[in-house]
């Protein structure tokens, strides 16, 4: 692939990262401001006429479950996993923007840290799902790493062309 291409394609994964981090974020913040009673009662309204409708629906029949057995301690864990997560996200992605070159690795790290969390919960949620937000992240991966490289390359480019001026 043309550097450009990857160049770009690199440019919109982190920006999808950083909108990704600022919903986690805000979905942190709601749900500190609401009970899960409240979760509990607007997903209920919103899911009854497709139940009705089709009452084995997998999908609608699993959030409706999992919401009902959200309790106050896997809130908890939801919004810290989601603040961290979205605040490293943006931390990272900003950084990037910047070309800073301590992020690169650092970003590879985390991203591979919760790629593999990621890969757990998609094996042990049979969670196709989570299996599809693996396999991007694990492209932004690559893409991060052929950016770094494109980096470092036009440094050490530049650097040759300071030292030859000298």
């Amino acid at each position: 692939m043309e550097s450009k291409t990857i160049h770009s394609l690199f440019r919109l994964s982190i920006a999808l990262k950083f909108a990704n981090g600022a919903l986690e974020i805000i979905a942190a913040i709601l749900l500190l401001s609401i009970s899960p009673q409240f979760i509990n009662k607007l997903v209920t309204i919103f899911l009854t006429p497709e139940l009705v409708e089709e009452p084995n629906d997998f999908i609608a029949n699993a959030l409706l479950h999992g919401i009902q057995s959200l309790s106050s301690g896997v809130k908890t864990f939801l919004i810290i996993y989601l603040l961290i997560h979205g605040i490293v996200k943006i931390g990272l992605v900003i950084s990037l923007w910047k070309q800073k070159l301590w992020a690169y690795p650092l970003a590879a790290v985390f991203l591979g840290l919760f790629t593999v969390y990621q890969t757990y919960l998609a094996i042990n949620l049979h969670s196709l799902f989570q299996l599809i937000l693996t396999v991007i992240d694990i492209l932004i991966l690559i893409l991060l790493k052929f950016e770094y490289n494109r980096i470092t390359k036009s440094l050490r480019t530049k650097k040759k062309r300071v030292s030859l001026n000298k």
